[in-house]
């Protein structure tokens, strides 16, 4: 399949009067698609190319940090469900920033950042995007402890983010936690391997809300002791030596600027298990009108590579990892 691009774009900035500020949409020319059956089940393929003359400045920055990003495969436990994965996320918020605070469409966006940076002491520049290097990874589990402790959403989550300086990272984080504590949240101190590792509790309950550590450059921000504490290194078994993960993702692009990997037959498991505990007639639903269907699907992985200077083409790929 191919794409005019060009027609796409004029058709969305003719619909939305927002999107017409981007002028990155304007810049890319068309885009083709292809579907192939190959051994580990069904590939997609893309390419898209563009003008890079129409390009917003700086967009065109071809350094990558792949052994950096392949790095939070191997400090993600193997359990994940799914993990997602970006080597150049630092640039593309600053990019977004950058075109919208130029854009008098958007002084309403403006205005609440402004102030909610006012009122929080948090800055997003100074306090956040100065420290990241670019990559930034998300880890999902299967967590009982529920999501930042909701019980009833069993999941885990861990974000990763490259940090350049590590002392510079602990001082932001201590600067930002200093203000939650002063909002009425504890802070509680630990170690982990000779690791510091920050807690946030409940004030009330003592349950446990948030935390981080930073470990092998990168801040490390879990919503369950649990969750923190195996990313920290209690648990060895990382999803960069998973069999399922190692299959699914062999076969997709490399170098790798996004990833982004789904163990479906562990999403599968955990969807029934959380019905089977709070609804037993969506429970049976699930099982009889949609399970049959999904049942053969192991793994869906995405790559993609950002612009490249050399062919002025950003491409990518996905599989499909069918159990036949």
């Amino acid at each position: 399949m191919y794409l005019d691009f060009q027609d796409v774009a004029r058709a969305i900035t003719d619909d939305d009067w927002q999107f017409q500020q981007f002028s990155q949409l304007k810049a890319y020319k068309g885009m083709g698609v292809s579907l192939s059956f190959v051994d580990e089940g069904v590939r997609i393929d893309y390419a898209l190319a563009y003008d890079p003359e129409k390009m917003p400045a700086g967009s065109q920055d071809t350094a990558r940090s792949p052994a950096s990003l392949k790095k939070a495969n191997e400090i993600v436990p193997n359990d994940a469900i799914a993990y997602l994965g970006f080597s150049e996320f630092r640039k593309n918020i600053e990019d977004f920033l950058s075109e919208v605070r130029s854009q008098p469409a958007f002084d309403d966006f403006n205005e609440e950042l402004y102030y909610f940076e006012r009122e929080s002491g948090i800055s997003l520049e100074s306090d956040i995007l100065s420290w990241m290097k670019g990559e930034v990874a998300f880890g999902i589990c299967s967590d009982r402890n529920g999501l930042f402790g909701a019980r009833d959403v069993p999941l885990g989550v861990l974000a990763l983010f490259a940090a350049g300086d590590p002392q510079a990272v602990g001082s932001k984080m201590r600067k930002i936690t200093g203000l939650l504590a002063r909002e009425g949240l504890r802070v509680y101190d630990g170690t982990l391997n000779g690791q510091e590792i920050h807690y946030l509790l409940d004030p009330y309950t003592g349950d446990f809300i948030g935390g981080y550590g930073i470990r092998d450059g990168y801040l490390v921000i879990g919503t369950s002791r649990q969750m923190l504490e195996k990313a920290m290194g209690a648990d060895k078994e990382v999803l960069a030596s998973s069999a399922a993960f190692k299959k699914a993702t062999a076969n997709l692009p490399s170098p790798q600027d996004n990833l982004i990997y789904l163990d479906v037959e562990k999403g599968v498991k955990l969807v029934s298990d959380t019905l089977f505990e709070f609804d037993r007639d969506a429970y049976r639903e699930f099982n009889r009108d949609v399970y049959p269907f999904i049942k053969p699907v192991k793994s869906i992985s995405l790559a993609s590579q950002e612009m490249k200077s050399k062919d002025n083409f950003t491409t990518g790929a996905a599989i499909i990892n069918i159990e036949r």
